[in-house]
């Protein structure tokens, strides 16, 4: 496919049929230095017709959307009545990336003077061929150090327009599937079970059917099951009259009680005590419950519980009609693996609240302040965001939360990129020991037809650490970013080098830069070479290379 130019035949802001055994080829923007941008997506084809078009700065079109109830962040559907937005970053060339689809593949070609592109973690050097099977966990794509995307093959994201956020971060399918159970389920009196992985949101499901039910008037009343004593569980679940025990000096209100006319929340109900479980089965099937000292009474409430155990499991102790009691209807959340083209967005949320409340800067260099053009911080998001994405989260959205958290606590003028962060091989995997899997575990990377012999020697060892980047940025400084003269100071050759260069997040060859961005630099230092190199930390000869390069590409454009 190489040689492609045009944008072509399909319309990639608009949405396709619903029917789920239809394949959706999307893409997702990860990281953007406009914050706006982080989780927009956009549809790139169906996946059975064949396509041919030129990702850029101006193409394709990303669609904007915000949920109904006016949430703070921006929650983005492919298919929603929002902006259609462009990349739009100078640094990124207009033509970067010929994507094209046929005979059940997605191919990739990088056109001649484009700006730098990786492919989860890899420079892109040869064209590089991929089935849907293969990038159906995700595809990252890394534009010119400054903006990340997600290619992804799927069913289509039906969007998340109109509908609420629940206070789950993200656009993508799963979770505007997610959304539209719960409503669905709300509009119920049912009781709900809701299951899903710690850490995964369970608790925003459970308000969520409360707050859009008819009881959302009531009171919503939630009591963790792990933390009940059996010796104590019947009083703090029904309530007890003065004197039904030793130190019962007042009358007092259990939980059903307490959550009349409402909704009562169990949460971790696969830890109920098992002493526990018949009377709560009893409450739950006839709506009645014994006061410990008192009589029987009636209760007007609904029921949402919630778990990640295995209730199922025969080890579980926990009694089939229970389970089949609690779930009337049934909600399934997911891990954070199902979702991880939200990364972006929620990373970008988690940081900029605890930058807020660590530095008393509400924009965590990431919107209006002074490192919004701070090219070197931008880099270090983009590399920090794609750090994430290959790390497995068994903790899910609250884990990424805490980590966020720490990263935003140590960082100040320079964003703190944790060692785990640093220690990726150009495959896209971590190097880190007993970190094996992840979110994208199956990135197409592992599969491509053809990869650059340059790129593939680079193993763990020859990965950038912060200590060698800091070295490496040294010598090159001091040679006036010569790379022969650096190599030798270094004490490698200079193949080793230019590896080394490709595999970091924050030095480049003048070849990786934009025309563009290379113009308008040497504009602002008023034609000065040398000053010009300088800014952009690249060697004079190879910024003249690159110009040459330019002027020799014209006449073909021109007779193009």
């Amino acid at each position: 496919m190489g040689g492609a130019a045009g944008n072509t035949t399909i319309n990639t802001t608009a949405g396709f049929a619903p029917a789920q055994s239809r394949l959706c080829l999307s893409a997702t923007i990860l990281a953007h230095p406009n914050p706006d941008y982080v989780g927009a997506s956009t549809a790139l084809g169906d996946g059975l017709r064949p396509f041919t078009l030129t990702l850029g700065r101006h193409f394709p079109l990303f669609a904007l959307a915000v949920y109904a109830d006016g949430a703070a962040h921006k929650c983005l559907s492919p298919t929603g009545d929002g902006a259609n937005v462009d990349i739009g970053d100078d640094h990124i060339s207009r033509q970067a990336l010929e994507v094209g689809f046929c005979d059940g593949r997605l191919h990739l070609h990088k056109p001649r003077g484009a700006s730098r592109v990786c492919i989860s973690g890899r420079p892109l050097v040869d064209d590089l061929s991929f089935s849907l099977n293969a990038i159906a966990r995700g595809l990252v794509i890394n534009l010119a150090d400054t903006v990340l995307l997600v290619l992804s093959a799927g069913p289509p994201n039906t969007g998340g327009d109109n509908l609420p956020d629940f206070g789950l971060i993200g656009g993508s399918r799963v979770l505007n599937d997610l959304r539209q159970r719960v409503l669905r389920c709300a509009s119920t009196d049912a009781d709900v079970l809701v299951l899903g992985p710690s850490g995964s949101g369970k608790e925003h499901v459970a308000r969520a059917l409360h707050t859009h039910s008819r009881r959302r008037d009531g009171p919503f009343v939630a009591v963790n099951m792990a933390t009940l004593s059996p010796e104590l569980a019947a009083s703090q679940l029904f309530g007890h009259k003065r004197g039904a025990f030793t130190g019962a000096t007042t009358d007092h209100r259990g939980y059903f009680q307490q959550a009349e006319g409402g909704t009562l929340f169990l949460d971790e109900v696969g830890d109920t005590p098992s002493s526990m479980q018949p009377l709560l089965l009893r409450a739950l099937q006839q709506r009645e419950i014994q006061v410990l000292g008192g009589g029987i009474s009636t209760v007007d409430v609904r029921i949402v519980a919630a778990t990640d155990a295995d209730i199922d499991a025969e080890s579980a102790g926990f009694r089939t009609a229970l389970r089949h009691r609690l779930s009337g209807l049934q909600i399934d959340v997911p891990s954070l693996d199902a979702h991880a083209e939200d990364i972006g967005l929620l990373a970008q949320q988690f940081f900029t609240k605890h930058w807020s409340l660590f530095h008393n800067k509400g924009d965590a260099g990431l919107s209006l302040g002074p490192h919004r053009r701070n090219r070197q911080w931008r880099q270090r998001w983009v590399m920090l965001v794609q750090a994430l994405l290959l790390r497995p989260w068994p903790g899910n959205v609250r884990e990424l939360d805490n980590t966020l958290r720490q990263i935003a606590l140590d960082s100040a003028d320079t964003l703190h990129l944790p060692d785990w962060a640093c220690l990726l091989r150009e495959d896209g995997a971590s190097t880190e020991i007993g970190v094996s899997s992840s979110p994208m575990d199956q990135l197409a990377v592992a599969e491509p037809d053809a990869l650059s012999s340059d790129v593939s020697e680079v193993g763990p060892s020859t990965a950038p650490t912060p200590l060698e980047l800091s070295v490496v940025s040294q010598m090159l400084e001091r040679h006036d970013y010569h790379i022969a003269a650096a190599a030798r100071a270094l004490g490698v050759t200079r193949s080793a080098l230019y590896r080394f260069i490709r595999s970091s997040p924050t030095l480049y060859l003048a070849k990786d830069l934009s025309l563009e961005f290379v113009l308008e630099q040497l504009k602002e230092c008023r034609g000065d070479l040398s000053q010009t190199a300088a800014q952009l930390r690249v060697s004079v000869e190879g910024l003249k290379q690159r110009l040459q390069l330019a002027v020799d590409a014209a006449p073909q454009q021109k007779s193009q």
